[in-house]
């Protein structure tokens, strides 16, 4: 698939995430160089399902990084994660004539389920849904409409 602009590509795939009920990260990218500085424009980019990759299991104590073990040889509890190895991922790289392409995919989870009535839950569609309470906040505001009494109309909803 090609795409216009990075924003394009984005946000498609964003959509896609929130309607099979994961969250994505952007993982890495490289930017255009051009005779040894970096330019502000990006030549390829991946975007990572959010629990893709290994579980940080250092600890921190007193401002050293340990592997797992306390300054007194003791083995520290893990903390809570959600990264599991899942492999889902895209990359897409720009083309000679500034357009978008696909260049690799994976869309099979490992590892972990995804559930598409929870994308509410995950914490980057968060935002999205806040923005349009904001929208429907400030447009009821204009007709006249009391705040409290919207927030209460929107709780009896089961929107907010």
């Amino acid at each position: 698939m090609v795409f216009l602009t990075l924003d394009d590509l984005d946000n498609f795939f964003r959509r896609y995430a929130k309607q099979q009920g994961f969250g994505i990260v952007k993982a890495g990218g490289a930017y255009k160089q051009e005779k040894g500085k970096t330019l502000n424009e990006r030549r390829n980019c991946t975007w990572k399902c959010e629990s893709g990759g290994k579980p940080d299991a250092r600890i921190r104590a007193s401002s050293r990084l340990l592997n797992g073990v306390s300054g007194k040889g003791v083995k520290m509890a893990n903390r809570k994660t959600k990264k599991v190895g899942c492999p889902v991922m895209l990359h897409a790289k720009v083309t000679k004539d500034g357009k978008w392409q696909i260049r690799n995919v994976v869309l099979q989870h490992q590892n972990h389920e995804p559930v598409p009535s929870i994308s509410k839950y995950i914490s980057m569609f968060h935002r999205e849904d806040l923005n349009a309470v904001r929208r429907r906040l400030f447009q009821h505001h204009d007709e006249g409409v009391l705040y409290l009494r919207f927030i209460v109309h929107l709780r009896l909803k089961g929107t907010v």
